[in-house]
C-alpha cells in the first residue's frame, strides 16, 4: 500500500472534548492498526507546561520523543512521538502503553499509516512555541515525499469549535482544558518535498504547534550473527586408537 493514514485512536475515548485523562501511572489503550502498518505517530496532548508522562511504547516497542511544542501563556504542551529507526511497526491491534504519567489533563491521538515499503522513518520535524495570531502554522522542510503530522496547543475552550484543518490537512482529535485547547491534525494526503505549511485556521489568540514529517522507508537488513567453526579436537590418549 502507499503512504497513506490508516487509523486514529483517542485515548480516553471520545464522550466530549472535555473527556480527559488525569490518573496517574501507567496508562494503556488498544489501537486498532491494519494489517499493511508501517508507522506510528503519537500526540500527547497536556493541558499544563509538563510532558505529562515519562514515555510512550507501542505494541512493546519504546518510541522516541520526536517534537515538542510548548504555550506558556495558557500551560499547554503537546509532543510527537515515534518508532526509533528501523523498527520494525507492529501490525493489527496492539496496546499503546502510557509511562508513568503524572495527573495534569491529557489527551492521546494515537495515529498509524501505511507505506509501499516495509517501514517508514522520521523525514524532518519542526515546531513554533508561545505565539499570538490568527491561524496557527510551522513550516516543515522535508527531502522527500512525506505524510505529517502533528498537535497544537493554544487558547480557546473547545477545540473543535475555534480551529479548523489548514488546506489538505484533516483533523484526528481534540481536547479542552477548560480556557484552553489543544488538538491534532494529519495531511490527508503525502505533500511533495520542499517546504511545507502545517498550519489550521483559527481567530487570533496564543498558541503553540509542532509537526513531524514521514517518509518511506526501506528498513535495513537484519544480518544473524555468523560464528567460527570450531576446530576439531584431538582425542584424549584414552580414546586413542
Amino acid at each position: 500500500m502507499a503512504l497513506a493514514h490508516d487509523t486514529t485512536t483517542r485515548f480516553p475515548a471520545l464522550g466530549s472534548e472535555t473527556t480527559t485523562d488525569t490518573t496517574s501511572g501507567n496508562r494503556s489503550f488498544s489501537h486498532a492498526g491494519s494489517a499493511s502498518a508501517k508507522g506510528v505517530s503519537v500526540a500527547v496532548m497536556v493541558g499544563a507546561n509538563t510532558n505529562g508522562l515519562a514515555g510512550v511504547t507501542y505494541g512493546g516497542v519504546a518510541l522516541v520523543l520526536t517534537r515538542t511544542c510548548i504555550d506558556t501563556t495558557e500551560a499547554g504542551r503537546s509532543t510527537i512521538w515515534s518508532l526509533p529507526l528501523d523498527a520494525v511497526c507492529p501490525t493489527g491491534t496492539q496496546t499503546v502503553d502510557l509511562l508513568t504519567c503524572t495527573t495534569d489533563a491529557k489527551v492521546i491521538s494515537c495515529n498509524t499509516f501505511t507505506a509501499a515499503t516495509t517501514g517508514t522513518k522520521v523525514n524532518a520535524s519542526n515546531n513554533v512555541d508561545t505565539t499570538t495570531s490568527t491561524n496557527p502554522s510551522v513550516t516543515v522542510v522535508t527531502t522527500a515525499t512525506a505524510l505529517l503530522y502533528g498537535a497544537m496547543s493554544g487558547g480557546g475552550a473547545s477545540f473543535a469549535a475555534v480551529y479548523t484543518a489548514g488546506s489538505g490537512y484533516t483533523q484526528t482529535t481534540g481536547a479542552d482544558f477548560g480556557a484552553k485547547a489543544a488538538g491534532s491534525q494529519h495531511s490527508t494526503s503525502p505533500v511533495a518535498s520542499g517546504s511545507i505549511v502545517f498550519n489550521m485556521t483559527a481567530a487570533s489568540d496564543d498558541w503553540s504547534i509542532a509537526a513531524v514529517a514521514y517518509e518511506e522507508y526501506t528498513l535495513a537488513a537484519v544480518v544473524p550473527p555468523i560464528y567460527p567453526t570450531p576446530a576439531p579436537r584431538s582425542p584424549s590418549p584414552a580414546q586413542a586408537p
